[in-house]
């Protein structure tokens, strides 16, 4: 009986050292990926080879962690390069017509030989540029707004048949400057949506706006408004010279305005959209863009229907 009980204890023994043995080789698996990752490999997983049901689920949930903490940081390196092009577009923003402006004030003050024209076209410079840094300044004060906007917006009923004729009116001597017959289309069905007329009619009226800064030199800029569904749709086009397919997924951030329209002929903010962006998703919308160049430019928006 004791020799029975003594190999036994032996058998135990050595099955527990060879259980052990596996686990101890597991978690220095572990141990070596997580040390690894800890050192800046972030595309390590961690792959064990038998392991039991345990050690299966520990290494799933642990490669899940990782894929989370992968993605955190490739959204920190991405905001931060979003963050030094956003301080260089503002600089660059701010520096160029404060550079100018002091230019023209200088000759202003200085220059005996100038003109009464030349003095009036020197103004009008000036008042253009002291306008776009107006501009600039709101639309970041309003960014930050939006951005920190805590406490729901106020809803109510918003006819957009009628807002979007409204905000059509008040740029309408703009597009007459422009020599541009806008083209509506719009149901006589009400459509109604749930929302803040004020920040619909920002949304709207950057829209206009943009096709009228980018897309004039097509002869044609057009707004639709239809119901589908439960959603009310609106799309503003233009016919201009497009977005390029490399600037498109980056249209909608924050001071990005594309190479070639980082120019005081066209150049706005660089925050109208991202703004227009903000003001449609906290409404429980959402907007897209599609562009073939020369041939239309679209943004679209859907809103929730009103509630009857």
């Amino acid at each position: 009986m004791s020799i029975f009980l003594g190999i036994l204890a032996i058998s135990l023994i050595a099955l527990l050292s060879t259980v052990l043995h596996a686990y101890n080789n597991q978690i220095r698996k572990i141990n070596a990926v997580l040390l690894d990752i800890r050192n800046g490999q972030h595309n390590r997983h961690i792959r064990l080879n038998d392991a039991n049901r345990i050690f299966s689920e520990l290494a799933e949930n642990l490669n899940g962690l990782i894929d989370d903490f992968k993605a955190s940081i490739n959204r920190i390196q991405y905001l931060e390069q979003v963050r030094k092009q956003m301080i260089s577009n503002i600089s660059h923003d701010l520096r160029t017509p404060l550079t100018a402006m002091l230019g023209y004030i200088d000759a202003l003050q200085h220059e005996s030989g100038l003109t009464e024209e030349d003095r009036k076209a020197y103004l009008k410079i000036l008042s253009n540029k002291c306008e776009f840094l107006t501009r600039l300044i709101q639309d970041l004060f309003d960014l930050v707004k939006l951005e920190e906007m805590k406490e729901p917006r106020r809803e109510a009923p918003v006819l957009l048949n009628e807002l979007i004729r409204e905000e059509l009116l008040q740029l309408y001597h703009v597009f007459t400057d422009e020599g541009i017959q806008p083209t509506l289309i719009i149901p006589e069905e009400p459509i109604f949506v749930s929302g803040d007329a004020v920040g619909l009619r920002r949304a709207i009226s950057n829209l206009l706006i943009n096709a009228l800064r980018y897309g004039k030199d097509g002869r044609e800029i057009g707004i639709r408004l239809w119901k589908e569904g439960t959603m009310a749709w609106v799309e503003i086009w233009d016919r201009g010279r497009g977005i390029k397919p490399e600037d498109l997924p980056f249209i909608f951030e924050r001071l990005y305005t594309g190479i070639d329209s980082r120019n005081t002929s066209l150049q706005g903010t660089g925050l109208g959209l991202t703004i227009t962006k903000m003001l449609i998703e906290q409404h429980r919308g959402q907007i897209t863009v599609s562009s073939e160049p020369n041939r239309k430019t679209a943004f679209t928006f859907c809103l929730p229907l009103q509630k009857s």
